[in-house]
């Protein structure tokens, strides 16, 4: 674990066009791109990627089709397979129990908290669950832009 941790709330124009599932994977892929981006992969590391939904199974799915329904888990999986062989790693996906997701669902959920605060809130509210040394760190601007062009263009 890097310890580094993102939230990024989702403009409105780009909210309700794709399951609750489908985010939860796109944010699982996007964690593992930003360590990309960071450099923090090495080859022959192992990444592994935790999630309490159906993106277990499907950072593992390689079949996805081309219809509207599926279509951001296509480009979703395509984006992750490119970064896990451009980065010469491997990925451990894992499911676990919704109620221990309590960091994620935090920021995923609380926008309304300044980082700095959400970040000792979660350390000293979380303890077992939060990496040393979090950081809530931007997402850098390249991610931003592909993940509202690929939201934008649902519906």
């Amino acid at each position: 674990m890097t310890g580094d941790a993102w939230h990024f709330e989702l403009p409105e124009d780009c909210q309700l066009r794709t399951s609750l599932n489908a985010l939860e994977f796109i944010a699982c892929t996007i964690t593992i791109w930003v360590d990309s981006l960071r450099e923090k992969i090495l080859p022959e590391d192992c990444i592994q990627s935790q999630t309490d939904s159906s993106a277990t199974g499907w950072l593992r799915k390689s079949n996805f089709c081309d219809h509207d329904d599926e279509v951001v888990q296509l480009l979703m999986a395509r984006k992750l397979a490119n970064i896990i062989m451009s980065t010469e790693s491997c990925l451990y996906s894992q499911w676990f129990e919704g109620n221990e997701n309590c960091v994620a669902d935090s920021l995923s959920c609380d926008f309304h908290i300044p980082d700095f605060h959400l970040q000792h809130l979660l350390c000293s509210t979380f303890p077992l669950q939060v990496p040393f040394g979090l950081k809530i760190l931007p997402l850098p601007t390249e991610i931003v832009s592909w993940l509202m062009s690929l939201l934008l263009k649902q519906l």
